[in-house]
This record gives structure tokens, C-alpha cells and sequence, in this order.
């Protein structure tokens, strides 16, 4: 099978600073703001997102979904990940925090999917889209809460 790959873009609109917004761009700090999120650390050497970082989910596909830091630059904002859900999906996340203007800080978001199976080349094509937008809405919306608050917005 030759796949294609899909790629899908987002800005988010955060309301706090790189300083705020960066750590938590981490499998152990999401837990405290994205509802239903769990991972298994594999590889880190301080518990925190790092380069060369390993975890696993189980929450993108009916199989385990491993997930590499592939560039950490905290001080630049970017952060990427790799994620291979074997059998399924593989997916490159860029994310980069720009400058805060008037409290209000762009979060650019980039996923690159390649299709590894017949069945996720049509979820490529028919639902991604739409399934990509609500999550990046619900992630924005989850963070800011979670900023403006301190606590967990619950679905």
C-alpha cells in the first residue's frame, strides 16, 4: 500500500504567556487540564516532556499509540511529537507558541497523518477534518479554562 499523507493546521488563541502555556504541552501536565487524558511514561529522564521523551496512550486507535519528543526548544516555544499507532497511523505534531500580544498568545498547531491501513487512508478523506477542528477547539478551549481557573474543564 503507497499512502498520502493529510496535513491539517490550527491556530489557537490561549490567554497566558509562552511561560504559562509551554509546560503544559506535556503528557504529566496535560492531565491537569485535558479531561480524559492518560498516558504510561516510558523513557523520560526528568517525568516531564523532554527530547527524546517516550509515552504511550491508549486513547488513539485500538492499538497502543506510542508517542516520541522528537524537538524540544522551550525557550523558542516548539515542541513536535511523533505519534505511531502501529497498524493504524502515523502522525508528526508541531506545535509552536508565539509572542503574547495583549494576553492573548497564537498556539500554531500542525499534524501531518500518514495513513498505514486501508481504512484509515478513508478516515483521511471522510471524517478527519471535522474530528481534527472539534479537537483542536475542545484543546483550546480546555486550556484556557484551565489558565483562567486552575482547574479541569470536564466534557
Amino acid at each position: 500500500m503507497k499512502s498520502r499523507q493529510r496535513t491539517m493546521h490550527y491556530i489557537q488563541q490561549i490567554e497566558g504567556t509562552l511561560q504559562q502555556i509551554f509546560p503544559l504541552l506535556c503528557p504529566n501536565r496535560e492531565k491537569d487540564w485535558l479531561d480524559g487524558w492518560s498516558y504510561d511514561m516510558i523513557y523520560s529522564k526528568s517525568g516531564f516532556a523532554e527530547a527524546n521523551c517516550v509515552f504511550s496512550t491508549s486513547i488513539h486507535g485500538r492499538e497502543t499509540t506510542f508517542w516520541m519528543v522528537s524537538r524540544y526548544e522551550p525557550d523558542q516555544g516548539i515542541i513536535e511529537f511523533v505519534r505511531l499507532t502501529p497498524k493504524e497511523m502515523v502522525v508528526k505534531i508541531s506545535i509552536r507558541v508565539h509572542q503574547e500580544n495583549k494576553g492573548i498568545t497564537p498556539v500554531e498547531v500542525t499534524y501531518i497523518y500518514t495513513a498505514l491501513a486501508e481504512e484509515q487512508e478513508k478516515y483521511l478523506k471522510q471524517q478527519l477534518a471535522e474530528d481534527f477542528r472539534k479537537s483542536m477547539e475542545w484543546w483550546e478551549k480546555a486550556m484556557n479554562y484551565y489558565l483562567r481557573t486552575g482547574e479541569m474543564l470536564g466534557r
